[in-house]
């Protein structure tokens, strides 16, 4: 409850959690965090999402347990242990997958190209052909 709960504060847990990942202590990064988090909604959107799945995901696994060991008899209680785990392990494999998949790149994305601005490197998102993305040097290239 305190995850889901927690969503809707200036600092939901998953944000304070993730930061330090999301800026693997570059000083740089920790400050192009802060400025998205001050100023970006769509990237608060991002965390406060994170955060919101998981207090759901932790609130379906609560209610999943109760129910799967009270559908057990008093004889079966250590198979209804084992069996109640199998819905907490289903449910954050999936909730990581879609995370990563859907909303993890995006705020890593946001957060680079705050960190290029703060540079003054700004990159474009699909750089030319030809560029250093896909050329080749003749060092390694196959020759004959």
């Amino acid at each position: 409850m305190i995850v889901l709960a927690s969503t809707w504060t200036d600092r939901p847990m998953m944000q304070v959690a993730l930061k330090p990942v999301a800026t693997q202590g570059d000083p740089l990064r920790t400050a192009a965090y802060d400025r998205l988090w001050a100023s970006s909604k769509r990237f608060r959107v991002i965390y406060r999402t994170v955060n919101g799945s998981l207090g759901m995901v932790l609130l379906a696994d609560a209610a999943l347990r109760i129910v799967v060991i009270y559908s057990f008899s008093s004889g079966q209680i250590a198979q209804s242990g084992l069996i109640s785990q199998l819905p907490f392990v289903v449910l954050i494999a999936a909730w990581f997958l879609i995370n990563r998949g859907l909303l993890v790149w995006r705020a890593r994305r946001m957060l680079d190209a705050e960190c290029d601005v703060a540079q003054g490197t700004e990159k474009k998102l699909f750089p030319p052909a030809g560029d250093s993305y896909t050329r080749m040097s003749s060092a390694v290239r196959p020759t004959g």
